[in-house]
């Protein structure tokens, strides 16, 4: 087994990357919004389509594994063809230069895990049973898009701001087909 290392040239390419970076003459990012073990998440802005965006800037060990950015592509199109109300929107992915990132749906809002936290372990029922329904619905309809998300957890459902509750599935790296020919 070996370790998977971005050449320094691509160490240089991600570190660059922060607020205040344009890529692909495209996308300003405006701030880190998150970070985990699949990258950084900044707020953007789409100057083509002068939209706010998020965009998910992968990690160097990964962009520098041909079999990883090979997965990466595969599951970026199986997400952009998923159009869902309770399931993030993936608008575009990009690979090129020493980096990959994909480019989201900005959501404003929590974590249903964020939300578990400040509510000290417990929805109140009537919301418990609308997450779960709305969550239910995604899962429903990418099992018949022949998508198995794998890694439904309170990190991966947000909770969009708004008067009413809005649980949307997020998009992690970790589902994959029924067929097994494509991860996601």
């Amino acid at each position: 087994r070996r370790s998977l290392k971005a050449s320094k040239a691509q160490a240089e390419t991600i570190s660059l990357v922060g607020p205040g970076s344009l890529l692909t003459e495209r996308y300003e990012l405006k701030e880190e919004i998150g970070r985990g073990g699949m990258g950084v998440v900044y707020e953007a802005f789409d100057r083509s389509l002068e939209r706010a965006v998020a965009i998910k800037v992968l990690p160097p060990e990964m962009v520098s594994s041909a079999k990883a950015i090979s997965s990466f592509k595969r599951e970026a199109k199986v997400a952009l063809a998923l159009s869902h109300p309770q399931i993030v929107s993936l608008y575009q992915y990009h690979v090129s230069d020493g980096i990959a990132f994909l480019v989201m749906e900005l959501l404003k809002g929590q974590t249903l895990e964020e939300r578990l936290v400040e509510e000290k372990g417990a929805l109140p029922l009537p919301e418990a049973l609308e997450v779960i329904a709305q969550v239910g619905s995604a899962v429903s309809y990418a099992h018949k898009c022949r998508v198995v998300h794998r890694d439904i957890k309170p990190a991966n459902v947000f909770l969009k701001e708004g008067e009413h509750t809005s649980a949307l599935v997020c998009a992690p790296s970790l589902r994959k087909t029924f067929a097994g020919l494509i991860s996601l």
